[in-house]
């Protein structure tokens, strides 16, 4: 057989859920995309009417002279871009209202471009990894020898055609929707990003803009980021629907480790009294809100930020229950939390110290905020309280 290379191996398996978090972990807009939101499609040239869909990106991980593409987020394989259902093609503007980066119509080429400048800007990691140019690569197949071969990532669109998602006239009034907001008000700049966030900025070198263009471009991204921020932390009025999936994004980005934890991972579980069980392992967030309404009636929700559904079918694992990961099919090293055998309370608390340590609102928010919500824009504010809980649910393996 060849000989191996000088360099650090990885498998196929490991990479493409790095890449995949690198990618969301870099952008909201990424992670929104992904996932599929609600858009419309104008043809090129305005040759036919607007249609209202679905739009995705596809994320490929793209391996040649053997020209597979690994997309990403579904893990399918294909041997060409062509296989690709409903791609969306050049000249095609899009536009979202859930998506900062295509709120105004867009060309797809376009979008494509500044979401790449974006995510090579923000994500260090993918940049000098695996990035949009072809990198050399040694690469080996089961039953085979070392080949030599190229690696680049690759953005492209599906749009799903869904007529059904227009909105006529006669239906243009929007649900009532809940808002939410802090209600105390003495630490709310404690939440805004300091002088040296805005140093890690994705903005054009310097070079790139005219000079007479350069204060009010970087004045409009600071705007940009301070207003983001502040909806964040609802300083500003928030819709509930639309924050929740903001606040899933901010823990999902806190690490890999993370992103494995919330999506399941092998383990078994040894209950204070019972025997080993094995099965996925899972972290689950749960926002609990609670507030009392106009007729003086406590109210309290409970969400599942993963599914962004109630959190009602509630199974969560005994504080003193003890955790052993185990290997999975496709996973190469259990996760270093659960390593070694460790309690679920310890390990919660190994969760929860970095990420409430990495953000002053995300501490406030695990330690219970008090809030304000409205139930529609006509209706009064109430007040209430917010928090985030952490807990772990295993999914037993079924016997054959």
């Amino acid at each position: 057989p060849s000989p191996r290379p000088p360099h650090p191996l990885y498998s196929v398996a490991e990479l493409i859920p790095r890449c995949l978090w690198w990618t969301i972990a870099s952008s909201y807009d990424a992670m929104r995309l992904i996932s599929g939101v609600e858009a419309v499609a104008i043809p090129p040239g305005f040759a036919a009417e607007p249609s209202s869909g679905i739009l995705r990106l596809v994320v490929g991980l793209n391996f040649a002279p053997n020209l597979w593409l690994v997309d990403l987020a579904t893990q399918e394989v294909l041997t060409s871009k062509k296989d690709l259902s409903f791609l969306v093609t050049a000249g095609t503007l899009l536009q979202s209202p859930h998506v900062e980066l295509c709120r105004e119509p867009i060309e797809v080429s376009t979008m494509s471009q500044q979401l790449q400048e974006h995510l090579m800007a923000a994500a260090p990691t993918l940049s000098t990894w695996c990035n949009f140019q072809p990198q050399k690569v040694d690469w080996l197949q089961p039953h085979s020898t070392w080949q030599q071969g190229e690696i680049f990532l690759s953005l492209d669109w599906q749009f799903f055609p869904q007529p059904d998602l227009a909105t006529s006239p006669e239906t243009a009034l929007l649900p009532p929707q809940t808002w939410i907001k802090t209600r105390n008000h003495s630490h709310q700049t404690d939440f805004l990003p300091s002088v040296g966030f805005f140093d890690k900025l994705p903005l054009p070198t310097l070079n790139q803009i005219d000079k007479r263009d350069c204060i009010p471009h970087i004045v409009a991204a600071a705007i940009n980021v301070v207003a983001t921020r502040e909806q964040f932390c609802l300083i500003r009025p928030a819709i509930l629907d639309a924050w929740v999936p903001q606040l899933f994004w901010q823990v999902l980005r806190n690490s890999y480790d993370m992103s494995m934890l919330l999506e399941g991972v092998a383990a078994a579980v040894l209950p204070p009294s019972g025997e080993w069980v094995a099965g996925t392992l899972r972290l689950v967030l749960v926002l609990h809100l609670s507030y009392t309404n106009v007729a003086g009636v406590v109210v309290e929700q409970e969400i599942d930020l993963f599914t962004g559904s109630p959190y009602i079918d509630r199974h969560p694992l005994a504080a003193g229950a003890i955790l052993q990961g185990r290997l999975g099919e496709n996973q190469e090293e259990t996760l270093w939390h659960i390593s070694n055998p460790v309690t679920v309370a310890e390990m919660l608390a190994q969760i929860q110290r970095p990420l409430a340590a990495a953000d002053p609102f995300m501490q406030r928010l695990i330690d219970g905020m008090a809030i304000e919500m409205q139930g529609d824009i006509y209706s009064p504010w109430c007040p209430g309280n917010a928090q985030l809980r952490l807990e772990l649910e295993l999914t037993p393996i079924l016997p054959p």
